[in-house]
Formats: structure tokens, sequence, C-alpha cells
């Protein structure tokens, strides 16, 4: 990996992190989704593991 991609991947990792997600309802994960990922990649696992791991939001409907 360049110097130059580094930078610029750990920029946006930083500024996604610690975002709201969203919601998983109707079709909001497709935004949601990646917020969380950057969030587990800036370090903050915990958190996005569990919204990642959660029930959808139109599973009963």
């Amino acid at each position: 990996m360049t110097a130059a991609f580094r930078a610029r991947s750990q920029q946006a990792i930083t500024n996604f992190a610690g975002s709201n997600y969203g919601s998983t309802a109707f079709e909001n994960e497709k935004r949601s989704y990646p917020r969380a990922m950057m969030d587990f990649l800036a370090g903050n696992r915990e958190k996005a593991i569990a919204f990642l791991q959660s029930e959808d939001a139109d599973l009963f409907r």
C-alpha cells in the first residue's frame, strides 16, 4: 500500500468514526452498515459488532 493511499483511507475512517449508524429499517442498512464498519476499523469494535449483529428492524413486518 502506498503512503498516500494509507493516509487517505485513515482520514476516511477517522471521519466516519463515532458517527450515528442509523437504522436497519427498510433500505437504511445500505447507509448504516458501511458506517458501522468504518467505526469498527477505527477501533470501536464492541459498538459496531453489536449493531451489525442486531436483528433487522423489518424482521417481523
